[in-house]
This record gives structure tokens, C-alpha cells and sequence, in this order.
């Protein structure tokens, strides 16, 4: 017997307001199976591995892959929709056959035939591969040992003096000798006074 299992989540509203989630276990169950493949490979480095290092450190283990011909007698029209939605939506499934059982598993391949030669039973190819599940945490940085890692405060945008800005923005020194200059030359009579007088 063949058991594709999955856990489905579904929203209740409640008659008084307020939703709530289901989940039910639910499971599709095959008559048989004509033919039932296991296959799982590795990736191997293509690059010169040192004699005393650890070769394990070289070899990418595969995901494996499940791939059968189940057949239902029964109809097969409920199960035909149900596998495709599965499929689509990328569910974990977890497949128990008589080879073992399989968790953490997605649909990637579906298919049906239907002969003359298999009578009323309906058959669906199915493949089925491993999915890598992982939990991740967040943790706080480490503060820097070395004095120039560690971050600089910003201070925002300096204002900085053109030459031009200069040029028409004499400093205040340059004001002042430019008045007292002035006043001489008003005094020793080679300017005309300023202010009217």
C-alpha cells in the first residue's frame, strides 16, 4: 500500500466572530504500485583534493527522489485534483511506500495513463524530491576587536567655501582694514566722506 500524507491548514470563522485556524492531517492512499524508484546522488568536487584532508568536506550529498507508478481502482477523479493542487502549491508531503517512508518531500513531477491493456485501474506517475528544511536565529554582532572596524559616527555634510565664495565674501579682517583705510582717506581729504556730510 501507498500513503501520500500532508497536514492542511484551513481558516474558521466562528459563529460568534473571530477566525480561527484548523489544521487536519490528511492522506491520499494509492491501491498499489506497478513500479517504485529510489534514487539519491552526491555532488563531487571537480577539483584536486588534498591526500590528508577530509574528503567528506569535498562531496555535496543529493536530494533524493522517489519516483512510482501508483494505481488507483477506485475513481480517480477526486485523487487526480487533490495530487494537482498538491503539486502546485509546493505542499510537504511525507510518501510511505514499501521501499520506506519519505518526510519532507514536494511533488515535482505528475503524470496519468489510462489503457486498454489496465481495465478500469487509472495510474499516476509521481516523482517526488526531498526538500532542505533549515531553522534560522538571528544573533547580535560581536563588537570589534580592532579599532578601525568599528563604525564612524556621521556627522552629515560639511560646509565647505568655494573660491568664489571667498572672492565675493571677503573675511572680516579684510572688512575692517578696508573701513579704517577708508577713514584716512577721508580725513586726509582724498575721498569724499561717506554718509553725505
Amino acid at each position: 500500500m501507498i500513503v501520500l500524507s500532508w497536514l492542511a491548514t484551513s481558516t474558521l470563522t466562528a459563529p460568534g466572530g473571530g477566525d480561527t485556524l484548523n489544521t487536519v492531517y490528511r492522506q491520499l492512499v494509492f491501491d498499489g504500485a506497478e513500479n517504485e524508484a529510489y534514487t539519491a546522488a552526491s555532488e563531487v568536487t571537480a577539483h584536486a583534493v588534498e591526500r590528508a584532508s577530509d574528503i567528506a568536506d569535498h562531496i555535496r550529498p543529493g536530494l533524493r527522489k522517489i519516483s512510482l507508478d501508483a494505481r488507483f481502482v477506485t475513481d480517480p477523479t477526486v485523487a487526480r485534483e487533490e495530487l494537482e493542487v498538491l503539486r502546485r502549491a509546493g505542499q510537504i508531503v511525507t510518501l510511505t511506500t514499501g521501499i520506506g517512508e519519505y518526510a519532507d518531500m514536494v511533488i515535482i513531477r505528475l503524470g496519468e495513463t489510462r489503457s486498454v491493456s489496465t481495465g478500469d485501474s487509472y495510474f499516476v506517475a509521481l516523482e517526488v524530491q526531498e526538500i532542505r528544511r533549515v531553522d534560522s536565529e538571528e544573533t547580535a554582532a560581536p563588537a570589534p576587536q580592532v579599532e578601525r572596524a568599528r563604525l564612524q559616527s556621521n556627522r552629515g555634510g560639511q560646509a565647505t567655501q568655494s573660491s568664489s565664495d571667498t572672492a565675493a565674501a571677503p573675511s572680516t579682517d579684510a572688512t575692517q582694514r578696508q573701513t579704517a583705510a577708508a577713514a584716512l582717506a577721508e580725513r586726509a581729504g582724498l575721498i569724499a566722506p561717506r554718509g553725505g556730510t
